[in-house]
């Protein structure tokens, strides 16, 4: 209480260092971007595909539309490419699965 004052503390205008924060809020504002790029991708995917009526391929062509659309106008990098041809890939596969199932039914 009424001792020195440590300068441990201190703070002064322009000097401190803030990499590691600008580093943590570039990971937020990227992880937003992804957050809501796939879920307006999900979205458009389920309304053509089940609210719409229009079916699983028209909802696939929704999902990759917004997707590289997105990629290119956000630059989004190899790991955003890497992600939507893994999920389209797999969806397709999924679709047509689904689609050979309900043929023999």
């Amino acid at each position: 209480m009424g001792g020195t004052h440590d300068s441990h503390g201190e703070y002064h205008h322009g000097q401190m260092e803030i990499t590691k924060h600008k580093e943590m809020f570039g990971g937020f504002v990227k992880m937003t971007e992804w957050g809501i790029v796939l879920t307006a991708m999900l979205l458009a995917l389920l309304t053509f595909g089940f609210a719409m009526g229009y079916g699983w391929w028209v909802g696939m062509f929704g999902w990759v539309l917004i997707g590289v659309g997105a990629g290119a106008l956000l630059k989004m990098g190899p790991t955003w490419w890497a992600t939507l041809i893994g999920s389209t890939v797999f969806m397709v596969i999924g679709g047509a699965v689904v689609s050979g199932v309900l043929a023999f039914l």
